[in-house]
């Protein structure tokens, strides 16, 4: 072979090596490998030069280019670490609460009550005992899901075995389940209207006899027991000027005075358990303690107007029921 022949093969396998490597680092920079070029001028430039690759008989000895594989591993490590970084070094995201911040909202929501504030544990769990290692760690943890520590805090007002309560505001202010109710707390609405209609039937039968025949000295048929009462009602022949013969007695102060006992046995006896609405329940914890001993007394004292009510009532009835059958007896 001639050296010229030598030349031109020479010659042409670097140009072939050179599109080689100028191809492989397209198809690098496509794939989003970001392979690093690596240039070859220098390589052949460092080779040792000679007489016979000077003229051209021995082709030079030109470096392999690199792995894609290898580029590509080297490339990923620098991403990760970039990503690392800017991870490290990213400002704090806003709408991350911080433990400060969740305690004070718990705090706000009533879970902190009776707990110390100047406690490290946060005041979800201070109450609980030491014998449960696995919600201390939970609590410790100041990425905590709220929802979580709200529906612990329910289950603790609401009497769970093993949750206890330090507090007496706590008990006031989230009263627990409410207990079966014994036999006398049944029986006390029946035992309002008995009494109510005893000292009816007390005054109208005993009392009101009494006065009449103190004011009246001649007794006739139409001055009778049930004729004066049947005079009270609308379907009665009263003659026009003619007031009814019932003789006044003094029964509504007897019957303030038979509603100041049973209320005073009844607020004694704690047998009038408050239960406030649930919208009023979750706004109790924060409010002031004078506002809210305010709502607590104010529905006690609401509580006892109902009842006050039905026995008002039932003397209504009772006296109704008195003038209807004096009305079918005289009748």
């Amino acid at each position: 072979m001639s050296t010229a022949q030598l030349r031109a093969e020479a010659r042409r396998k670097a140009i072939l090596s050179r599109g080689t490597d100028r191809l492989s680092k397209l198809t690098s920079s496509a794939r989003g490998e970001d392979a690093t070029y690596i240039s070859t001028e220098s390589s052949i430039t460092s080779t040792t030069v000679t007489a016979d690759t000077f003229v051209g008989e021995d082709p030079p000895e030109l470096p392999l280019p690199p792995h894609p594989r290898s580029v590509s591993g080297s490339a990923g490590q620098q991403r990760v670490e970039l990503l690392n970084d800017l991870a490290n070094t990213a400002p704090p995201d806003p709408s991350v609460w911080s433990e400060a911040q969740q305690q004070q909202f718990m705090r706000a929501l009533g879970i902190g009550i009776g707990s110390d504030r100047g406690s490290s544990e946060p005041p979800l769990f201070s109450a609980r005992g030491p014998s449960q290692p696995s919600q201390r760690a939970v609590s410790e943890d100041p990425n905590m899901d709220l929802l979580n520590a709200l529906m612990a805090a329910q289950q603790q007002r609401s009497g769970t075995p093993g949750a206890t309560t330090t507090s007496s505001d706590a008990s006031s202010a989230f009263p627990t389940i409410p207990k079966p109710r014994s036999k006398l707390q049944k029986l006390l609405p029946l035992i309002h209207v008995i009494s109510v209609w005893c000292l009816f039937a007390l005054f109208a039968v005993w009392r009101e006899p009494a006065v009449h025949s103190e004011n009246s000295s001649w007794q006739s048929e139409e001055n009778t027991f049930w004729a004066r009462w049947a005079r009270l009602s609308p379907q009665s022949s009263r003659k026009q000027g003619e007031t009814w013969q019932v003789q006044p007695v003094p029964f509504w102060g007897a019957l303030a005075t038979l509603e100041l006992v049973l209320f005073s046995f009844r607020i004694l006896s704690g047998f009038d358990p408050i239960s406030p609405p649930t919208i009023l329940s979750m706004a109790l914890p924060v409010l002031p303690p004078s506002l809210r001993s305010i709502a607590l007394n104010g529905l006690r004292y609401f509580q006892m107007f109902g009842v006050l009510l039905d026995d008002l009532a039932a003397a209504l009835i009772s006296v109704g029921l008195l003038v209807y059958l004096s009305a079918w007896l005289v009748n």
